[in-house]
């Protein structure tokens, strides 16, 4: 099921056109026109006017802009430490990795920090890499919950971790008004941990997201290629969420056919809270 090759999605290209928009509202122009090569996109918003901060390879990032409403951040091997010092305003946040790093050498917040550190944030975007510095020091019970927070993306997700993925589960489950959920698998691993599957299959772990997940209307999963925590995933999200309308799914371009039909009847035998509730498959 695995390919040395594939066509894999980035965080920028895939922003939605309203946050493109967003962000390109408040960019200068100059800095806007250096946006037009990530995307056809970019170009496109660059007929309005602009402002947004971008910050990429930097040793020390400390955040402190009280009146910055959107922020884009790249990290790479250059950047020793991260925290977010006075970001009130903040509405769009987007953090991507993009490869893994042992540990940022300075200051990384954890899960409960970062949260509430961006109390006001509507739109989240992040990656597993970053997902993985905020889970340093294993799972975590969430005194802080993000109530703003009515659209989250998530990236390059793997199950080949507990701390990981229970972080990243939490974090779900600490928007209690979220609405729409995208999800995108990583498309080149096709390895899990047991203990992921066992964390999914636990009780509390259903309880606990049918308590969050009232208010989720659409979810869109990319790179579904079948692995069981996968599926179980969302076999939580239509079993917990009552309001849920919409579950888009694009299947591994690495499937057969037959692995393809496989997948679409066991989604289909799931059971379904909310009545409304469709799959719809994307083409691939």
């Amino acid at each position: 099921m695995t390919s040395p090759r594939f066509e894999r999605k980035d965080i920028i290209s895939d922003l939605p056109r309203n946050i493109v928009e967003s962000i390109l509202e408040r960019m200068p122009v100059r800095d806007a026109a250096r946006t037009s090569i990530l995307s056809s996109k970019w170009r496109a918003g660059l007929l309005q006017k602009l402002s947004i901060t971008v910050c990429s390879g930097i040793g020390h990032l400390n955040v402190n802009a009280p009146n910055l409403r959107v922020l884009v951040i790249i990290c790479n091997s250059e950047t020793d430490s991260l925290s977010f010092v006075t970001t009130a305003e903040l509405r769009v946040c987007i953090i991507a990795m993009f490869k893994k790093m042992a540990s940022l050498r300075g200051k990384t917040p954890s899960l409960v920090e970062f949260l509430a550190d961006l109390p006001r944030v509507s739109d989240l975007y992040l990656d597993s890499f970053f997902l993985e510095l905020l889970a340093v020091g294993g799972p975590c019970r969430l005194p802080t919950i993000s109530t703003c927070v009515n659209s989250l993306s998530l990236y390059t997700m793997v199950f080949s971790d507990l701390d990981i993925f229970s972080c990243t589960l939490l974090l779900i489950q600490s928007c209690p008004n979220l609405m729409k959920l995208k999800i995108e698998f990583c498309p080149i691993t096709n390895t899990y941990e047991e203990q992921v599957v066992n964390y999914l299959e636990a009780p509390t772990c259903m309880f606990q997201s049918e308590q969050t997940l009232t208010k989720l209307l659409s979810v869109n999963i990319d790179y579904l290629g079948g692995l069981k925590p996968q599926l179980l995933l969302i076999k939580l999200f239509l079993g917990c969420s009552p309001k849920l309308e919409t579950l888009f799914v694009e299947l591994s371009l690495q499937l057969d056919v037959n692995e393809r039909f496989k997948i679409s009847k066991e989604l289909s035998q799931f059971p379904r809270l909310s009545p409304k509730a469709s799959v719809i498959y994307l083409h691939t």
